[in-house]
C-alpha cells in the first residue's frame, strides 16, 4: 500500500531464525499471524493496545482515520489520493504518531497517513487500528521468525548459521529482490510481510515464463 512519498533505505533481515544470538542485543516482540498478515500490539501517543499490521510494503506507516480521531492525532486538513486502504478512491490526510510502543520498542515522530481503514477490517473480519511501515522500520534490522512468531528489532546483524541464505533487497516503494530465478529466467521479487496471499506471478512474469495459456485456463 502506497500513502505518500518514499523515504529512505530500509536495512532490514528477514529470516526464520532462532532466539536472539548472545552476540547481538535486540527487542523481541510476539506477533500473531492471522490470515497471513502479521499483526501486533501498539500504544500510540500512550494509548492502546491498538492492534496493527506489520507490512514491508506500505509506506508511510498508516492510521485509520476513526482510530486517529478517537486517541486525538492531528492530521492534515487536506487529503491527498493513497492507493490502500482496500478501495480506489481513499483520500490518506498527512499526520505523525508523536509516539508509538511496540513491545519494548519506543519511536517517536512516526510519519503516517491517516485513511479509512474500514475496508481493510472487514476483510480480516476484525479491526484493524492502523499498519507499520517504512516509516517505523526504516534504517532498523528487523527480523521476522514466522516459526516462533515473534519479531526482532536487532542492534546488528547476527552471525550466520548454518543452512542460513543471505540475500540483498533494494528499496524502491518495496523490498525488491533481483535475479530471482525462476524457471531459468531472471525476475525482480517484491518481498511483502503484508502481500496475505502466496506466492504470486505478475501479468509480465507471466508472459516471459511462457504460461500465458496457462494462466488463461487457470480457476
Amino acid at each position: 500500500m502506497k500513502l505518500g512519498p518514499r523515504f529512505a533505505l530500509i536495512v532490514a533481515l528477514l529470516s526464520c531464525s532462532g532466539p536472539i544470538s548472545a552476540q547481538v542485543r535486540g527487542i523481541e516482540i510476539p506477533f500473531e499471524l492471522y490470515k497471513n498478515e502479521v499483526l501486533v500490539h501498539v500504544d500510540v501517543n500512550g494509548l492502546g493496545p491498538l492492534t496493527m499490521m506489520l507490512d514491508t510494503g506500505t509506506d508511510p506507516s498508516a492510521i485509520d482515520l476513526a482510530t486517529a480521531a478517537k486517541i486525538g492525532v492531528k492530521r492534515s486538513t487536506k487529503g491527498h489520493q493513497g492507493s490502500g486502504g482496500g478501495t480506489d478512491k481513499n483520500p490518506a490526510f498527512e499526520c505523525k504518531l508523536t509516539m508509538v510502543k511496540l513491545g519494548g520498542l519506543t519511536a517517536n515522530n512516526v510519519a503516517a497517513a491517516a485513511i479509512d481503514l474500514s475496508k481493510i477490517s472487514e476483510r480480516m473480519g476484525r479491526q484493524i487500528d492502523g499498519i507499520l511501515g517504512h516509516s517505523l522500520l526504516n534504517k532498523r534490522i528487523v527480523q521476522f521468525d514466522y516459526p516462533h512468531g515473534v519479531v526482532r528489532f536487532l542492534d546488528k546483524m547476527p552471525p550466520p548459521t548454518a543452512g542460513s541464505t543471505t540475500v540483498s533487497f533494494r528499496y524502491r516503494d518495496n523490498v525488491l529482490i533481483d535475479g530471482l530465478l525462476i524457471n531459468g529466467e531472471r525476475l525482480t521479487a517484491n518481498l511483502d510481510t503484508g502481500s496475505g496471499g502466496g506466492f504470486q506471478l505478475a501479468p509480465k512474469a507471466v508472459e516471459r515464463l511462457g504460461l500465458t495459456e496457462a494462466a488463461r485456463k487457470a480457476r
